[in-house]
């Protein structure tokens, strides 16, 4: 990109974004011994980029459904799988373009620099945008593939929305740093698994996807059990918060030990239910 356009997009960006204060922007350190003050202007930037990059996928989910709406009773069910298939790639491909030029304007920043908005809860750095641009890629092949793996009769016409609402949680479940809000999405998007792992509507898939169901009830019971015990031990569900209050002198209350163990462990647990790691892996 050349340079003066990535200073075009960041003195039009700013603009814009100069008196939206609702971010609650900060922006964090990677390296502690890093001195030098970022530039907020391009940190705001970069934030809404990146922001706008994961709403783009919600936008994909009710463009989906508007278009299901519109032309259900109007086309057969395979003109309408495709029609759906095309429109969540749309929103896919934006939602990778544009994080992709946030990348290639803010990558010395956030390289050594986090962004840190809406209230300590949502996070931008060079580990989490790679990861949804990966993410976003893998999606994006599977689109190409689809023609050729799926049977041309097949009725799929539940497959764009879902695919879309797991892009969208599994871009929240990366850069939340909340509980709340990481609980809430990986609820979400464990319901998309469950629901694709039936969509073959043959006895093998359903199957599964009870069991899965089933287990994923019992990781989440523990998840909840972990953070709400956490948030006894800890009054605050932002990552960031519970880390400075793990501090050596907050960590000399008695019984404190005891109940920062339990509560990891039921933490884990859940997350290896979910996860269907060994030895929770049947």
């Amino acid at each position: 990109m050349s340079l003066s356009l990535q200073q075009y997009i960041i003195t039009l960006l700013s603009e814009v974004s100069a008196g939206a204060g609702f971010l609650n922007m900060s922006v964090r350190s990677n390296f502690s011994d890093v001195v030098l003050l970022p530039d907020y202007a391009l940190a705001a930037t970069l934030s809404y980029i990146f922001l706008f990059a994961d709403i783009a996928l919600y936008f994909g989910i009710v463009a989906i459904i508007g278009v299901l709406g519109a032309r259900y009773h109007k086309s057969n069910m395979t003109s309408l799988s495709c029609t759906l298939l095309r429109v969540s790639m749309v929103f896919v491909y934006c939602s990778l373009l544009i994080n992709l030029v946030g990348l290639a304007i803010g990558f010395d920043f956030i390289s050594g620099y986090s962004l840190v908005i809406l209230q300590s809860s949502y996070t931008f750095n060079m580990f989490s945008q790679i990861l949804k641009i990966l993410m976003l890629l893998v999606l994006g092949s599977l689109y190409i593939l689809f023609p050729t793996v799926l049977p041309t009769k097949m009725r799929v016409l539940e497959l764009p929305v879902l695919l879309q609402i797991s892009a969208a949680l599994c871009s929240t479940i990366i850069s939340s740093t909340n509980f709340a809000l990481l609980l809430l999405a990986l609820e979400g998007f464990s319901l998309t698994l469950y629901i694709m792992t039936a969509l073959g509507r043959n006895y093998g898939g359903v199957t599964a996807s009870v069991k899965y169901f089933a287990f994923g009830t019992l990781g989440s019971v523990f998840l909840f059990w972990g953070v709400v015990h956490l948030y006894a031990i800890v009054p605050s569900l932002s990552f960031e918060v519970v880390n400075g209050l793990l501090s050596r002198s907050y960590a000399e209350i008695p019984g404190f030990g005891t109940s920062l163990d339990f509560a990891t462990t039921a933490i884990a647990f859940g997350f290896m239910l979910k996860l269907g790691a060994a030895p929770v892996h049947q």
